[in-house]
């Protein structure tokens, strides 16, 4: 990394969090119902590890793999 990297890391961190954050409050206005499953079934920033190894299940049982 270079030093304006390390300087401009912070802001564009905040902004993209700031922005997320707008983008989902507009998303829970346009499409309440269906966006609420979603969120329930999808995680947010990392993926969390019992739906991951929910869905490994799942795919092996249905496909045999």
């Amino acid at each position: 990394p270079t030093i304006p990297t390390l300087l401009m890391a912070p802001f564009l961190i905040i902004r993209y969090l700031v922005l997320a954050k707008r983008e989902e409050r507009m998303m829970e206005k346009t499409h309440a119902t269906d966006y609420m499953r979603y969120r329930r079934t999808t995680p947010g920033w990392f993926p969390s590890i019992p739906l991951l190894i929910s869905d490994t299940f799942r795919q092996k049982k249905l496909y045999g793999k």
